[in-house]
């Protein structure tokens, strides 16, 4: 399937945002199906946050997760999670920047914009990315540090 890399999934995204220039398999149309579904998500939360989002890792092929260490069930294989960072633009430059949110600030809007699990991943206390998917929530303590927040949204802090 070859889509145009504008082909837009929800206003503020397009199909080319989500797929890995280095990762040379093509999507399915299961993957461009969920990746539409998780962009209708994750313009809930910039809405919310009033922040953009950049996608720094989105559908990836099996041999390319296992490359770059991803779980062997990642929900990125399929096409229902992104890694992302948080851009605020400062006289037109893009900045990463999550100024006064925190994960119990972030929590709520996650689940209120319908994801299943979120990961919150730092480097010397500050959010470094988030990893947000809209799969089967994951088990209590599956990976040894992911929580549950709610009946409909777990976390993991790394």
């Amino acid at each position: 399937m070859i889509l145009p890399s504008n082909f837009r999934l929800e206003k503020n995204f397009t199909v080319n945002e989500f797929l890995s220039s280095v990762d040379v398999a093509m999507p399915t149309y299961e993957n461009i199906s969920n990746v539409t579904k998780l962009a209708q998500h994750l313009q809930k939360f910039r809405d919310a946050v009033k922040l953009e989002v950049r996608i720094t890792s989105g559908v990836r092929s099996e041999r390319y997760n296992e490359i770059i260490g991803g779980s062997k069930n990642s929900y990125h294989i399929s096409g229902l999670a992104a890694d992302f960072e948080l851009i605020k633009r400062i006289n037109g430059r893009a900045i990463e920047w999550y100024g006064d949110w925190t994960i119990d600030t972030f929590l709520p809007i996650f689940e209120l914009c319908g994801f299943s699990n979120v990961g919150f991943y730092r480097r010397k206390g500050k959010f470094q990315w988030i990893h947000a998917d809209i799969g089967t929530p994951w088990k209590d303590g599956s990976a040894g540090t992911w929580r549950k927040y709610s009946d409909t949204l777990s976390y993991q802090i790394v």
